[in-house]
C-alpha cells in the first residue's frame, strides 16, 4: 500500500463521517442547528466518497 493508497482511505471514511454528521443534523438530534441545514454535509460527504471511489479505481 502507498501513500496514496492511505490517503484515499482517508478521505473515504471521513466522507462517511461527514455523512453521518448531516444524517444526524437533518434527524434534528443537534438543537443548536437547523435541521435543513443537513443537506449540505450529507452532499459534501457524498462529492469527497466518490472522489475517494474515483481515485482508487483510476490507479
Amino acid at each position: 500500500m502507498d501513500f496514496r493508497s492511505v490517503i484515499n482511505y482517508i478521505c473515504g471514511i471521513l466522507g462517511a463521517c461527514i455523512i453521518i454528521f448531516g444524517l444526524i443534523v437533518r434527524m434534528g438530534m443537534l438543537s443548536q442547528v437547523e435541521p435543513d441545514r443537513g443537506m449540505v454535509p450529507i452532499i459534501l460527504g457524498a462529492v469527497i466518497l466518490l472522489w475517494s471511489w474515483y481515485s482508487q479505481k483510476r490507479r
